[in-house]
């Protein structure tokens, strides 16, 4: 069935660099680690005075409003639709409160008016209604492929022509849950990440919010930065926290995206990995890459989480946004903090060019084994 072209028309982000693609972009050029000591904060300057509820709420405005001003949309109506992709939604609202109540439960805390905060449905009631938006929306938590999955899943409702445009926005923000959950596991590194590299140790977590505007060239105003050409989703079966190590289903969602976008594998120009710099998901990535290219020339492979760390479920649509961005400059980027390469990956690893890109393989790998792909294209292909 044909169906429309979905484009992209505007971008935003707010990271621990500070609000705003352009400043994002400057410090990936440069570069530059957000990290210290393992985490990604964004500072409070950052946003401002704001009578927000909360933190979450002010970066996931900012990036919205940013996405929409690039794409010159004045507002949303009944018929367009909005996702939002969060693994943490407003748990530092509550989470404070419930640890005081479980020390003494006898104590005066605000847990029964906080913990109302608790569902993740109350994140996405709450964007709807800053948004005074009553269309068609959706919340996705599928752990760190969450935000891979609502751009997939946002193009369709636009092909299927169920919605006229589209916002997804994936907001994620540091709390002591999500630090002392990974902590078990020993999987933050103090020090930069090192996705792919002999010496990894782990991965660097980090809060913000990115969102992309996606419509079709029928109501498109401004010049389309990229498009989203198709997606892939597998899960695993395998284990909670690690990837099947075979990378055979995480091969399966790169494989579904590259059909269902129409793209030749030769005609990828780049792939854009989730490379978190932990021993397990690098080998399975990798893997997973050589299974999909198998018979092909391998194209270069990228993780930028040196610079940006692991933004959990909005990473997906982060690391689209700067894909986007390398493909209107024309740059494919490098590993960044890659040093000795691990023997045991045999991958092609990027290196810095100046290169017109025709279509990017963008994967994210989740907990719980679920698996994201989706091809990015130029708005000429």
């Amino acid at each position: 069935m044909k169906t429309n072209k979905v484009i992209i028309t505007g971008i935003g982000s707010v990271t621990p660099f500070g609000s705003g693609v352009d400043t994002l972009w400057q410090n990936t050029l440069k570069s530059i680690c957000c990290s210290k000591n393992g985490i990604g904060v964004v500072p409070d300057k950052v946003l401002g005075e704001s009578s927000l509820s909360s933190k979450t709420m002010s970066m996931t405005l900012n990036s919205i409003h940013e996405a929409m001003h690039g794409a010159k949309w004045s507002n949303l109506t009944e018929d367009d639709g909005l996702i939002v992709a969060t693994t943490t939604g407003l748990t530092t609202l509550w989470e404070a409160d419930l640890m005081s109540y479980f020390k003494d439960s006898d104590a005066k805390t605000n847990i029964f008016a906080s913990f109302k905060k608790e569902p993740l449905g109350v994140f996405l009631y709450e964007v709807c209604s800053a948004l005074n938006f009553s269309g068609r929306s959706l919340l996705v938590t599928t752990a760190c492929s969450a935000s891979t999955q609502a751009l997939g899943v946002a193009a369709e409702w636009i092909k299927q022509k169920k919605v006229r445009r589209c916002i997804v926005v994936g907001t994620e923000t540091i709390c002591a849950l999500t630090q002392k959950g990974f902590g078990c596991f020993n999987l933050i590194s103090e020090t930069p990440c090192r996705p792919f590299d002999k010496n990894r140790n782990g991965i660097n977590l980090s809060e913000g919010s990115a969102c992309v505007c996606l419509e079709s060239l029928d109501t498109a105003i401004v010049k389309p930065l990229a498009s989203v050409l198709g997606s892939g989703f597998s899960s695993d079966a395998h284990h909670m926290t690690a990837p099947n190590p075979t990378g055979q289903t995480t091969a399966m969602a790169m494989n579904t995206a590259i059909h269902n976008s129409g793209v030749k594998k030769e005609d990828i120009s780049w792939v854009h990995a989730h490379g978190t710099g932990s021993v397990h998901n690098d080998l399975a990535e990798s893997k997973a890459i050589g299974i999909v290219f198998n018979g092909y020339d391998c194209p270069p492979v990228t993780s930028t989480k040196f610079i940006h760390g692991h933004m959990l479920g909005a990473s997906g649509v982060l690391e689209t946004v700067l894909c986007v961005k390398s493909i209107n400059d024309s740059v494919i980027l490098p590993t960044y903090g890659l040093l000795e390469p691990d023997p045991e990956i045999s991958i092609n690893h990027a290196k810095y060019s100046s290169v017109k890109i025709k279509n990017i393989l963008k994967t994210t790998l989740g907990f719980g084994g679920i698996n994201a792909a989706i091809i990015i294209g130029g708005v000429n292909e």
